[in-house]
């Protein structure tokens, strides 16, 4: 998605220049980094002082979910479209021949819960195809590292196999 148009952009515009954040960036990095646009997530924007930003007089687009919308951004957003994320997740692993499915989500999360999003999507493919599917929620008593690792591993030996799963998050994936 974003990250594939700004890599076009850049190999279309190879004297601009790019800058990846490590997600540590402040206010005091803003305005002493003299850029001619700047690309970033809408909570960090939200996260800023937007009287400061708009002082940077450059081109500033946002990105990240519906749920940014509903921030009222007064930048350009572009939003993922979570539920043709689970819809083509469920797609791809019915392209593969499987007939288990499952879908990882994520402890207990604030804030609008965007992964139900993406298990929508994900339930209406595969119950469009005659499928159901397996949720797993972790419980968010399991704060320690080892003993969430243990209850999803015994979650994944319970499925029948052989099994598609879609995690909810890049970091739930590699958890996976």
């Amino acid at each position: 998605g974003v990250a594939f148009g700004v890599g076009d952009f850049l190999h279309d515009h190879p004297h601009w220049s790019l800058f990846v954040d490590k997600g540590d960036l402040k206010w005091s990095d803003f305005r002493s980094w003299h850029a001619s646009g700047v690309i970033t997530s809408a909570s960090l924007l939200a996260s800023l002082p937007k009287r400061q930003i708009a002082q940077l007089n450059v081109p500033i687009v946002a990105f990240g979910g519906p749920d940014t919308a509903k921030k009222g951004s007064r930048w350009p957003t572009v939003m993922s479209d979570h539920i043709k994320i689970g819809e083509m997740a469920a797609e791809y692993l019915i392209n593969q021949g499987l007939k288990q499915f499952a879908f990882c989500g994520p402890e207990e999360v604030g804030g609008v819960p965007w992964w139900l999003m993406r298990v929508e999507g994900f339930a209406r493919r595969l119950s469009s195809s005659g499928f159901d599917y397996t949720l797993y929620k972790p419980s968010k008593s399991l704060e320690a590292w080892s003993k969430r690792q243990a209850a999803l591993g015994q979650w994944i030996r319970s499925l029948e196999k052989p099994v598609g799963i879609m995690a909810f998050f890049d970091e739930r994936a590699r958890e996976l």
